[in-house]
């Protein structure tokens, strides 16, 4: 958009076996705010069709690049549920270090969060995400 805005979106349709057909549609605004900082606004949509139901996202995230490789992130976020009503079902906060551990191909996430679920009548839930993550590419 301009040197400190950009856009983005990502529309993705899958099918699975289990679970029927489905969608997610991604658009983020993201700002510098420094050569290290980007601020994110982003809106998620996910249909599936097994479930019948929407389910959508609203985030602030501010990432912080502490390397080449290796970021800190920091969000915010609400989720929701249309079904049986469109409502609020889920706030959270949390970060995320992801770093590569091996080259360009194999990375790391660790993921604290701290989740106040409807469901759970709003009592704080903590949780912790460990995701590896493994490219592929020609070579």
């Amino acid at each position: 958009m301009n040197e400190d805005w950009s856009a983005g979106y990502r529309q993705k349709i899958w099918h699975y076996k289990s679970q029927g057909w489905g969608y997610n549609t991604d658009i983020s605004f993201n700002r510098k705010i420094e050569e290290t900082k980007i601020l994110q606004f982003s809106s998620e949509v996910r249909y599936q069709q097994d479930r019948n139901r929407t389910e959508f996202s609203q985030t602030i995230a501010l990432h912080n690049s502490l390397g080449q490789f290796e970021t800190l992130s920091y969000e915010l976020g609400i989720l929701g549920i249309n079904k049986p009503n469109i409502r609020i079902s889920d706030y959270y906060v949390g970060t995320q270090y992801r770093r590569a551990i091996r080259d360009q191909w194999l990375f790391l996430e660790v993921i604290p969060q701290l989740i106040v679920s409807r469901d759970e009548n709003w009592r704080p839930q903590p949780k912790l995400v460990l995701n590896l993550e493994m490219l592929f590419f020609d070579i």
